[in-house]
């Protein structure tokens, strides 16, 4: 961990935002032989030649700030009805969406490759893309999540490769209880009775953080942490949790 990255308490607060209620409820080379010679003086050592260094490949940090020019229409999403694309190499994806619900993101682009760019899923107005990667990147991601939003939606993926991508209700994520755990950005559909969860994380590596969202009973709770932590946060259950890391979770809801 960088000691002039600045940490951000693991404590949670009220968003002001309204969002949608829940529905239902990430060389030098050795010597050359010396030659034989008669004299009896040694001869000299010839210099060995330099070696040339291997070139490096840089990958620059640059997020795309203007839409890609590869359009991919994936067309409407519904409840029960995800909608879906594929494609190869950085595109624009587009959806739209047929009712008041939020959008889950699930993203495979792990065939990805390492380029001059990273791997990133943003979209457009994002400062912070929804995941971003040196290579191969999946997860879920969670959007659409403000009351009134356009229902023509897009995405954009700077890639370097194959991808599929899947757009759905967060109505249609599958219900969880009790502990869970993972690696990677996520999108938990909780359907525990309580009003706390203790959550812990452990980072994949020096530059990785933590962001979590919930939307449940009251209002949006926002927490994160760029250090590995333990922390009982609020998490007023049932509810949707989207985490958004590189590294390990694990979350247990308690009363």
């Amino acid at each position: 961990m960088a000691p002039s990255r600045p940490t951000r308490a693991a404590a949670a607060l009220a968003s002001l935002v309204p969002v949608l209620l829940l529905v239902a409820s990430c060389g030098s080379g050795a010597d050359p032989d010396q030659p034989t010679s008669a004299s009896t003086s040694a001869s000299p050592t010839p210099t060995p030649e330099a070696v040339a260094p291997s070139p490096s490949v840089t990958v620059t940090s640059e997020l795309p700030t203007a839409a890609p020019a590869q359009l991919v229409t994936a067309g409407a999403v519904a409840e029960d009805a995800p909608a879906q694309a594929a494609g190869v190499g950085s595109a624009t994806v587009t959806y739209t969406r047929g009712g008041e619900f939020a959008v889950v993101i699930v993203l495979d682009c792990t065939a990805c490759a390492g380029g001059m760019s990273p791997t990133v899923l943003t979209g457009p107005g994002r400062g912070t893309p929804y995941g971003e990667a040196a290579g191969p990147l999946a997860g879920s991601y969670l959007m659409d999540v403000f009351q009134g939003s356009d229902p023509e939606q897009s995405v954009w993926l700077q890639a370097d490769g194959p991808w599929s991508i899947r757009f759905e209700s967060w109505n249609d994520l599958p219900g969880t209880t009790g502990p869970l755990s993972g690696t990677g950005s996520t999108v938990l559909r909780m359907f525990d009775q309580g009003a706390h969860a203790e959550v812990t994380w452990a980072p994949a590596g020096p530059d990785d953080d933590f962001s979590g969202r919930f939307f449940g009973v009251g209002d949006q709770q926002l927490f994160g942490n760029d250090e590995a932590f333990t922390e009982v946060v609020d998490l007023p259950m049932p509810g949707v949790f989207a985490i958004r890391t590189d590294g390990t979770w694990t979350v247990t809801p308690q009363p």
